[in-house]
């Protein structure tokens, strides 16, 4: 355990570096509001908009228990659901579930996925942020630390009992995120978390968000999940999933 807490602190600095986050950028206003809401049978969503960058908007649904709270939260990055991102058939259930068990949760739209499908937020965009050392991801993670700096200005949202999860891309995006912001209690990866070898071998559509620049040279994934012990984190994949 010594020898691995001495490494913990030189791995997380190269990969952040190969996810083009070595240095972090400004925390600048997130311009926050709430500009809808739909009630539901003993909670609610607020449809959320704010700037995890100047002028880079994300889209995103809160999902509020009815009470004062403060309640646990669970953020949920999304994975690659272009067209009704944030609420496709395999992301919104979970968030509709987790509410009435009393978690509230934040589900955003992935860079060029949902509403975010716009022009200059293609997932395409990862080619031509190659040039800058960055990727999908840079963006991704950044808006998964910006979404947990809102809930933080919330008194009815409890961050010191937060959880991270997603699938596929959304499990990328939780496996990473935890990996770099200490601000999370529980992470939970899903079909994501493999050899990066394997995924070479298994081929198959995958996008520049897959691959940070150098990171299996150093590591590999299973030390970049014992990079979150010694907090709980559960890993779950699928026995017919040809890519991961």
């Amino acid at each position: 355990p010594q020898t691995f807490d001495a490494r913990r602190g030189e791995l997380r600095a190269r990969i952040r570096e190969s996810m083009g986050l070595r240095d972090l950028p400004e925390r600048t206003p997130l311009d926050a509001e709430v500009v809808g809401t739909v009630s539901f049978d003993g909670y609610r969503i607020e449809k959320l908009r704010f700037e995890s960058r100047p002028g880079v908007v994300v889209t995103a649904h809160v999902y509020v228990p009815d009470g004062p709270g403060p309640f646990p939260v669970v953020v949920s990055p999304i994975g690659h659901y272009y067209v009704y991102g944030k609420s496709s058939p395999y992301v919104a259930p979970r968030a509709h579930g987790l509410a009435k068990l009393g978690y509230a949760s934040l589900v955003y739209d992935a860079f060029g996925q949902g509403e975010r499908d716009v022009g200059g937020h293609s997932h395409d965009e990862g080619w031509r942020l190659a040039l800058t050392g960055q990727s999908n991801l840079s963006i991704m993670v950044w808006d998964t630390m910006r979404a947990i700096d809102y809930l933080e200005t919330r008194s009815d949202i409890d961050t010191t009992r937060l959880a991270v999860t997603g699938a596929s891309g959304g499990g990328l995006n939780s496996l990473y995120t935890s990996i770099v912001d200490d601000r999370i209690s529980a992470s939970l990866p899903v079909v994501f978390v493999t050899g990066f070898e394997d995924i070479v071998i298994a081929g198959g559509p995958h996008d520049p968000c897959t691959y940070q620049w150098g990171v299996a040279g150093y590591t590999n994934m299973g030390e970049m999940a014992g990079l979150f012990a010694p907090k709980p984190q559960l890993l779950m994949a699928g026995d017919r999933d040809v890519y991961f």
